[in-house]
């Protein structure tokens, strides 16, 4: 089993070509003092036939691991994608973004969540564009902002892949005579039948 990001790195690529790794995916996280990024690392899900396991590697790490085992099999390198955050405090605050742009193949933007039941006013899950009538805050919250963002702060278009979500957000409204993007909300939508989960509901349940 791997069990540490050292195994990772030195072997996590022949593991994944030789024992049948069905799926890995990379959520960046970041470390961040006095708005100054220190460094940037990403947690790894890799699941094999029969097991999981969760690792935390810096992308350059992966990046070089890859290169080396490519070149070692004679085979193509295997790639390297990141599922990154759209908020923007989270993306200015903690990530240098053409060094984790330089090492990955595909940056994932995960753009939905803008609204939901934590806020006191109803709002699109993953909005194409905000509303002329959002607050400036809130007008950054939005898919075209997202991208854009990311572009300005150094990745290229090409990089790019926008998350979409297949799923809900939903609103109890405060006062259901207002029902509008931006109108007075207590709280999240009742549970699904299935998903059972206030606010939120399945792609099934809509």
């Amino acid at each position: 089993a791997v069990s540490d990001s050292t195994t990772l790195r030195r072997h996590g690529a022949g593991l994944i070509n030789n024992h049948g790794c069905l799926m890995m995916t990379s959520r960046a996280t970041h470390h961040a003092v006095s708005g100054t990024v220190v460094n940037t690392a990403s947690s790894h899900v890799v699941t094999f036939h029969d097991h999981a396991v969760c690792l935390t590697v810096r992308p350059f790490e992966l990046r070089e691991a890859f290169e080396a085992e490519a070149q070692e099999v004679k085979k193509a390198r295997l790639l390297l994608t990141a599922a990154v955050p759209v908020g923007p405090d989270n993306v200015r605050g903690g990530y240098d973004v053409p060094a984790v742009a330089s090492y990955l193949d595909f940056i994932n933007l995960m753009a939905y969540d803008f609204h939901g039941k934590w806020e006191r006013e109803t709002g699109h899950n993953a909005p194409l564009y905000a509303p002329s009538t959002d607050s400036e805050w809130r007008k950054q919250l939005s898919v075209d902002h997202a991208a854009n963002m990311w572009v300005k702060m150094g990745a290229p278009k090409d990089k790019l892949v926008i998350g979409m979500p297949t799923y809900g957000r939903t609103f109890t409204l405060s006062n259901p005579e207002v029902f509008r993007v931006n109108a007075p909300a207590s709280g999240g939508g009742k549970a699904g039948d299935y998903t059972k989960e206030g606010g939120f509901l399945a792609y099934y349940e809509v």
